[in-house]
Protein backbone atom coordinates (compact mmCIF):
# COMPACT_ATOMS: atom_id res chain seq x y z
CA UNK A 1 0.00 0.00 0.00
CA UNK A 2 1.48 3.24 -1.10
CA UNK A 3 1.37 6.41 1.21
CA UNK A 4 -1.20 8.29 -0.37
CA UNK A 5 -3.80 4.98 -0.33
CA UNK A 6 -3.79 4.93 3.52
CA UNK A 7 -6.93 5.86 5.19
CA UNK A 8 -6.33 9.89 6.21
CA UNK A 9 -3.57 10.91 4.25
CA UNK A 10 -2.80 14.39 3.76
CA UNK A 11 -0.87 15.19 0.79
CA UNK A 12 1.08 17.71 3.27
CA UNK A 13 2.38 15.54 5.71
CA UNK A 14 5.34 14.10 4.08
CA UNK A 15 6.62 17.53 3.52
CA UNK A 16 5.78 18.87 7.12
CA UNK A 17 8.57 18.25 9.48
CA UNK A 18 6.32 19.15 12.29
CA UNK A 19 4.15 15.71 11.46
CA UNK A 20 7.02 13.70 11.73
CA UNK A 21 8.36 15.18 15.04
CA UNK A 22 4.85 14.44 16.27
CA UNK A 23 4.45 10.97 15.37
CA UNK A 24 8.00 10.18 16.58
CA UNK A 25 6.92 11.64 19.43
CA UNK A 26 3.75 9.41 19.76
CA UNK A 27 6.45 6.44 18.92
CA UNK A 28 8.71 7.04 21.88
CA UNK A 29 5.66 7.79 24.14
CA UNK A 30 3.84 4.25 23.54
CA UNK A 31 7.01 2.30 23.47
CA UNK A 32 7.48 3.51 27.00
CA UNK A 33 4.28 2.79 28.31
CA UNK A 34 4.69 -0.24 30.64
CA UNK A 35 1.84 -3.06 29.23
CA UNK A 36 -0.47 -3.05 32.23
CA UNK A 37 -3.21 -1.61 33.33
CA UNK A 38 -2.23 1.96 32.01
CA UNK A 39 -2.58 1.12 28.50
CA UNK A 40 -6.24 0.50 27.51
CA UNK A 41 -6.89 1.18 23.57
CA UNK A 42 -10.93 0.59 24.43
CA UNK A 43 -10.77 3.96 25.92
CA UNK A 44 -9.69 7.39 25.40
CA UNK A 45 -8.56 8.09 29.02
CA UNK A 46 -10.28 6.80 32.23
CA UNK A 47 -9.20 6.91 36.24
CA UNK A 48 -7.98 3.07 36.86
CA UNK A 49 -7.81 2.62 40.69
CA UNK A 50 -4.33 0.16 41.20
CA UNK A 51 -2.66 1.90 38.60
CA UNK A 52 0.47 3.61 39.06
CA UNK A 53 -0.45 6.69 37.39
CA UNK A 54 -4.36 6.48 38.62
CA UNK A 55 -5.53 6.55 34.90
CA UNK A 56 -5.64 4.08 31.99
CA UNK A 57 -5.76 5.64 28.04
CA UNK A 58 -5.49 4.59 24.53
CA UNK A 59 -2.10 5.88 22.62
CA UNK A 60 -3.99 9.59 22.12
CA UNK A 61 -5.53 9.60 25.63
CA UNK A 62 -1.74 9.48 27.09
CA UNK A 63 -0.44 11.86 24.58
CA UNK A 64 -3.02 13.71 25.59
CA UNK A 65 -1.92 14.02 29.22
CA UNK A 66 1.50 14.64 28.28
CA UNK A 67 2.83 18.24 28.47
CA UNK A 68 5.17 18.02 25.63
CA UNK A 69 1.99 17.29 23.39
CA UNK A 70 -0.06 19.93 25.46
CA UNK A 71 2.46 22.72 24.49
CA UNK A 72 2.41 21.84 20.99
CA UNK A 73 -1.18 22.47 20.94
CA UNK A 74 -2.55 18.85 21.40
CA UNK A 75 -6.05 19.42 23.15
CA UNK A 76 -9.58 17.15 21.86
CA UNK A 77 -12.57 17.75 22.22
CA UNK A 78 -14.85 17.59 25.52
CA UNK A 79 -17.69 15.37 24.77
CA UNK A 80 -18.46 14.90 28.37
CA UNK A 81 -16.95 14.10 32.03
CA UNK A 82 -17.74 10.32 34.02
CA UNK A 83 -18.16 11.80 37.51
CA UNK A 84 -18.87 9.59 41.28
CA UNK A 85 -21.19 10.51 43.91
CA UNK A 86 -18.46 13.09 45.19
CA UNK A 87 -18.87 14.94 42.13
CA UNK A 88 -15.20 14.13 41.42
CA UNK A 89 -14.20 13.29 37.79
CA UNK A 90 -13.47 10.05 36.91
CA UNK A 91 -13.10 9.52 33.01
CA UNK A 92 -13.49 11.87 30.12
CA UNK A 93 -15.05 11.25 26.51
CA UNK A 94 -13.54 12.75 23.70
CA UNK A 95 -14.04 13.46 20.11
CA UNK A 96 -11.31 11.63 18.59
CA UNK A 97 -12.33 13.06 14.97
CA UNK A 98 -11.59 17.04 15.61
CA UNK A 99 -10.75 19.28 13.08
CA UNK A 100 -8.06 20.92 15.58
CA UNK A 101 -7.09 16.65 16.21
CA UNK A 102 -6.82 16.18 12.62
CA UNK A 103 -4.79 19.01 12.11
CA UNK A 104 -2.05 18.35 14.89
CA UNK A 105 -1.88 14.57 13.36
CA UNK A 106 -1.70 15.96 9.34
CA UNK A 107 -4.69 13.44 9.00
CA UNK A 108 -8.33 13.65 7.92
CA UNK A 109 -9.43 11.28 10.22
CA UNK A 110 -7.86 10.84 13.73
CA UNK A 111 -10.14 7.23 14.00
CA UNK A 112 -8.00 5.84 10.53
CA UNK A 113 -4.59 6.11 11.90
CA UNK A 114 -2.42 3.57 14.10
CA UNK A 115 -4.92 5.48 17.40
CA UNK A 116 -7.16 3.23 16.18
CA UNK A 117 -6.67 -0.28 17.76
CA UNK A 118 -8.69 -0.92 14.15
CA UNK A 119 -6.29 0.44 12.27
CA UNK A 120 -3.14 -1.03 14.05
CA UNK A 121 -4.68 -4.94 13.66
CA UNK A 122 -5.10 -4.38 10.15
CA UNK A 123 -1.39 -2.52 9.59
CA UNK A 124 0.13 -5.40 11.48
CA UNK A 125 -1.71 -8.30 9.83
CA UNK A 126 -3.00 -9.62 13.34
CA UNK A 127 -5.75 -11.98 13.10
CA UNK A 128 -8.70 -10.33 15.17
CA UNK A 129 -9.78 -13.38 16.42
CA UNK A 130 -6.77 -12.89 18.88
CA UNK A 131 -8.10 -10.09 20.48
CA UNK A 132 -11.44 -10.90 22.37
CA UNK A 133 -12.58 -7.02 21.16
CA UNK A 134 -9.56 -5.88 18.92
CA UNK A 135 -9.05 -3.81 21.81
CA UNK A 136 -6.55 -5.43 23.40
CA UNK A 137 -3.59 -4.45 21.81
CA UNK A 138 0.31 -3.89 24.09
CA UNK A 139 1.92 -0.75 23.59
CA UNK A 140 4.76 -2.41 21.54
CA UNK A 141 2.27 -3.64 18.61
CA UNK A 142 0.88 -0.21 18.75
CA UNK A 143 4.14 1.38 18.29
CA UNK A 144 4.75 -1.15 15.53
CA UNK A 145 1.73 -0.03 13.99
CA UNK A 146 2.59 4.24 14.74
CA UNK A 147 6.14 2.85 13.28
CA UNK A 148 4.79 1.41 10.14
CA UNK A 149 2.71 4.43 9.63
CA UNK A 150 5.13 6.54 9.82
CA UNK A 151 7.36 4.63 7.27
CA UNK A 152 4.35 5.22 4.56
CA UNK A 153 4.84 8.55 4.73
CA UNK A 154 8.45 9.49 5.47
CA UNK A 155 10.59 6.62 4.74
CA UNK A 156 12.76 4.16 7.27
CA UNK A 157 15.66 6.57 7.05
CA UNK A 158 13.43 9.47 8.40
CA UNK A 159 11.77 7.93 10.51
CA UNK A 160 14.81 6.38 12.17
CA UNK A 161 15.71 10.01 13.15
CA UNK A 162 13.26 11.26 14.15
CA UNK A 163 12.38 8.40 16.96
CA UNK A 164 15.99 8.83 17.73
CA UNK A 165 15.44 12.59 18.57
CA UNK A 166 12.98 12.32 20.26
CA UNK A 167 13.16 12.35 24.48
CA UNK A 168 9.18 12.05 24.87
CA UNK A 169 8.82 8.92 27.20
CA UNK A 170 5.81 7.83 29.50
CA UNK A 171 5.48 9.08 33.26
CA UNK A 172 3.20 9.01 35.52
CA UNK A 173 4.35 12.57 37.20
CA UNK A 174 2.84 13.91 33.75
CA UNK A 175 0.11 11.82 33.89
CA UNK A 176 -0.68 12.88 38.13
CA UNK A 177 -0.07 16.16 36.46
CA UNK A 178 -2.52 16.28 33.53
CA UNK A 179 -5.58 14.71 34.35
CA UNK A 180 -8.88 16.17 35.97
CA UNK A 181 -9.11 13.08 38.07
CA UNK A 182 -5.25 13.40 39.51
CA UNK A 183 -4.81 15.07 43.38
CA UNK A 184 -1.82 16.73 42.00
CA UNK A 185 -3.92 18.33 38.45
CA UNK A 186 -3.70 21.55 38.29
CA UNK A 187 -5.44 22.47 35.12
CA UNK A 188 -9.47 23.58 34.83
CA UNK A 189 -11.73 20.93 35.99
CA UNK A 190 -14.01 20.35 33.36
Amino acid sequence: MYAHELPGYHASQKTDKEFLERWAAAYTLVKSIPDDQRFDMANWAHQKPGSECGTAACLAGHALFHSWFIERGFALTVKGVTRDLEDDVTGVQLFGMSDAANTFWGTSRLMTTPFDPDFGVEMLDLDPSDYWTKKSLRPDQVAEAVYAWMVHFWGFEAADAAIAASTVVYSAEEVHKNTPWSPTYVGTVF
